[in-house]
């Protein structure tokens, strides 16, 4: 009992054909090679963003090393009032940089360059609240310390610099919690 098959479309240029097998899924040989051609690019396209969803990027390394820093910068500085108002609240605390990560990405991890800060004085900056931040940084970590700040330094870590920065500082959060 042989079954006449269907018409069906071409996988290629949609077009209507009379199968001469089953599950033939072109009308002819030319568009059979082209449907090959974009299934191996459409195979080679999902397994390059399976390669690089494998990859880690310099910036999401560079966050993660941030994050350990700040997480460190809070907990050294938890006994301290905020850097900048001098108070003592129940409030979200921040690592605050004196000078920004923008402006001198060489001092993003200076434990010199950062403090405890309250979220309210770290957004909100004026004249008189950066003249406060500088007068308790110098109190801090002295005059010396603090003209050592605005010497330009180096400020491209490669990838294994990043990663080395975040083991650093997860290692010095660990001691400073141990004791």
């Amino acid at each position: 009992m042989n079954k006449k098959i269907r018409p069906k479309k071409c996988a290629w240029c949609k077009e209507k054909f009379a199968p001469d097998r089953p599950f033939q899924p072109c009308c002819c040989i030319w568009c059979a090679i082209q449907k090959l051609i974009e299934d191996k690019a459409k195979k080679e396209e999902k397994r390059r963003k399976e390669r690089l969803r494998g990859i880690e990027r310099r910036t999401d390394k560079l966050s993660r090393a941030q994050d350990a820093f700040n997480v460190f910068i809070r907990y050294r500085d938890k006994d301290k009032p905020c850097i900048v108002c001098g108070t003592m609240h129940n409030a979200q605390y921040q690592a605050g940089h004196f000078y920004t990560r923008a402006a001198r990405p060489d001092l993003r991890f200076n434990e010199n360059n950062c403090f405890k800060q309250c979220a309210q004085t770290n957004k909100f900056t004026s004249i008189d609240t950066a003249e406060k931040f500088k007068s308790n940084v110098i109190a801090r970590i002295g005059i010396e310390e603090f003209e050592k700040l605005k010497v330009r330094g180096y400020s491209e870590w490669n990838s294994e610099e990043i990663e080395a920065i975040e083991k650093l500082y997860k290692l010095k959060l660990r001691e400073l919690k141990n004791g």
